[in-house]
């Protein structure tokens, strides 16, 4: 299961999100930022009217890195969106974008994705504070292709060291 825990941590308003909306509903506002990246999860972290950002872990999407390398290579990576219709999710609903161009950081496993929708989406801006230990997240995934799960947890640790 891929899990965002990092990107989620940093969660900060929606597009949709109102400072006089309670915090109950950061939830349902979060689900539609989230995006299946190949079979994998991502988060729209940035829309405006012709491209968007993903933010995912590049773990998913290195293979096709070193595939698509050569010069005048395309990309295999694709974007998929599921819109809902009331509360049923339609499984032929699907849009599908093909990555544009892509920025990895192996060291810290994440991925940056740009896509070109010609649409604004619904997206989740990163919040400009550091995460204080104790303090609630949202973490956003699609595990075992499942699509748009939300657990929420807490910040238990910060500046946990691995080995690679």
């Amino acid at each position: 299961m891929i899990v965002l825990a990092l990107l989620t941590l940093m969660f900060g308003n929606t597009t949709e999100l109102k400072p006089w909306q309670p915090q109950f509903n950061i939830p349902e506002q979060i689900i539609e930022t989230i995006v299946y990246v190949n079979n994998s999860s991502g988060v729209v972290v940035y829309s405006d009217e012709t491209k968007a950002l993903i933010l995912t872990v590049n773990h998913v999407v290195e293979d096709e890195l070193k595939i698509a390398s050569c010069t005048g290579c395309n990309y295999n990576i694709k974007i998929k969106f599921l819109h809902l219709i009331g509360n049923i999710m339609p499984l032929k609903n699907w849009e599908v974008y093909d990555a544009v161009y892509v920025e990895t950081n192996s060291i810290v496993d994440l991925a940056l994705i740009l896509i070109e929708p010609n649409k604004l989406l619904h997206y989740t801006s990163l919040s400009k504070k550091d995460p204080r230990l104790g303090e609630g997240i949202w973490i956003a995934s699609n595990p075992n292709r499942t699509y748009r799960s939300l657990k929420k947890g807490i910040i238990s640790s910060k500046n946990r060291m691995y080995e690679t």
